[in-house]
């Protein structure tokens, strides 16, 4: 059998494999491998517009900062003021891997309130401006004196925000549910 070192691997690791599948996952895949091999459509790669391939757009972010640890606190607004909103606070340990002059993070559908850097051993605060890309949702962090992040130093970013509660599952989101009563929580 081809895969016989799969499972070979997964003995000695002390997992176990269960060749019994059910009626309904052999159902699925023999529709789905009958979907796949008798379409007319043209690969996916043909279907996205050359225009969009040939941008290259890296979403991932540079490797020149690391971060330690994260602080985070979410107060949700249930009731006051406005109830389908949040409020909170991140805390960000980073250390610089390489001198850089701009520190990027990724965030999307927060209302920024504040930020502060402070380098983490002697408390300085460093005055930053901050830039957003739309595409990427890259917010990128600079020295307002046109400065550098050393190397080997570690900063404490600090940003407080405000959000929107989703309905869609997606992010910080509200949801719902009927207790024993029937009553909806």
């Amino acid at each position: 059998m081809q895969y016989n070192h799969v499972f070979q691997k997964l003995l000695k690791e002390g997992r176990h494999y269960n060749p019994i599948m059910k009626w309904e996952t052999v159902t699925f895949a023999a529709v789905m491998l009958q979907i796949l091999t008798t379409s007319t459509l043209s690969p996916i790669e043909e279907a996205v517009s050359s225009d969009i391939r040939a941008i290259n757009i890296d979403y991932r972010l540079p490797t020149n900062v690391k971060p330690i640890h994260y602080q985070i606190t979410l107060n949700p607004l249930i009731e006051e003021p406005v109830p389908e909103t949040f409020t909170g606070e991140v805390i960000i340990r980073v250390k610089v891997l390489e001198e850089t002059g701009s520190i990027a993070l990724h965030y999307n559908d927060l209302t920024i309130q504040s930020v502060g850097i402070t380098e983490a051993i002697n408390g300085r605060i460093w005055p930053v401006i901050h830039t957003y890309d739309e595409v990427t949702h890259f917010w990128v962090l600079s020295l307002t004196n046109g400065g550098t992040f050393k190397a080997n130093e570690e900063y404490l970013i600090k940003i407080t925000y405000t959000g929107h509660h989703r309905d869609d599952m997606y992010g910080f989101y509200r949801s719902s549910y009927r207790d024993t009563d029937n009553q909806t929580v």
